[in-house]
């Protein structure tokens, strides 16, 4: 015979048949620390075991939301500082100069004077500075780029010079340059593909002038304190840098840094 419910009003009420869930059911298992007043037979649905295959699949959302979001954020705040701008201007002649904003914008910090454009930290990752200092290889900003000591690391901070609203591209100014004896490299003019999710960058030194290629690729950040997202090396970046100084130390997709853009933010 079945438990009856404790304190029933019919003293037999059979409390397994009233429960929603079947104990048949594979998903369900008995709970034996379930308090008495609920009945010991209460049954508890299991958490489904994501496949391999699913758990790729919601860290692939989750980082695009995170950049969605981020590319938000930063269209926002764009938006602001396109219709703050022309107010602030001189009026000449007495006729304020417009910009449609459906227009493709293209901000430049001598055009709207005191409007700071932001810039974008980019933090090395720790196990690739480590190499970097035991190679003997030097880095150091160029083309008014600042860097500085970050957290064992090292950090540089490009300025940001424009902001694309139909191709979701934000422009930079600087770069790094990284040296050992004579062996040379220098990374500049960033610019941040959020629509295709790269980072584009012109590329010259020991190994000539390659022009503008994709150096890194975006992610999710797996050190939120170190930068939003991840930068990855794209194949053609490790190639540049192996070339350039001898080694084959750094590969496709591996972590070079972590990136946060700072728009509008003084630099």
């Amino acid at each position: 015979m079945r438990p009856a419910e404790p304190g029933g009003s019919d003293g037999g009420t059979d409390v397994l048949r009233m429960h929603p869930y079947r104990p048949s059911s594979p998903k369900y298992h008995q709970r034996p620390d379930q308090p008495a007043s609920f009945g010991r037979n209460v049954m508890i649905p299991f958490a489904p075991r994501q496949s391999r295959q699913a758990r790729r699949m919601h860290h692939t959302a989750r980082v695009t939301g995170r950049v969605t979001g981020l590319a938000v954020a930063l269209l926002a705040a764009v938006g602001l500082a396109v219709s703050a701008a022309p107010s602030a201007s001189a009026h000449v002649g007495g006729a304020t100069h417009h910009r449609a904003h459906h227009q493709v914008a293209d901000h430049s910090a001598a055009r709207y004077g005191r409007v700071q454009l932001g810039y974008t930290q980019v933090v090395v990752a720790p196990a690739v500075y480590s190499l970097i200092v035991s190679a003997g290889i030097t880095p150091a900003p160029v083309g008014g780029a600042k860097a500085f000591a970050f957290q064992d690391t090292l950090a540089a901070r490009f300025p940001i010079t424009g902001y694309e609203l139909g191709s979701l591209r934000i422009k930079h100014s600087g770069g790094i340059s990284l040296s050992a004896g004579s062996s040379t490299i220098t990374l500049s003019d960033f610019n941040i593909d959020l629509a295709r999710l790269r980072v584009s960058g012109r590329v010259s030194g020991s190994i000539g002038d390659v022009g503008r290629v994709d150096l890194f690729k975006i992610t999710g950040s797996d050190r939120l304190d170190l930068g939003l997202v991840r930068l990855t090396l794209t194949d053609t970046a490790a190639g540049a840098l192996n070339a350039t100084f001898g080694v084959s130390a750094f590969a496709e997709d591996a972590t070079f840094g972590y990136a946060t853009p700072r728009p509008f933010a003084r630099f």
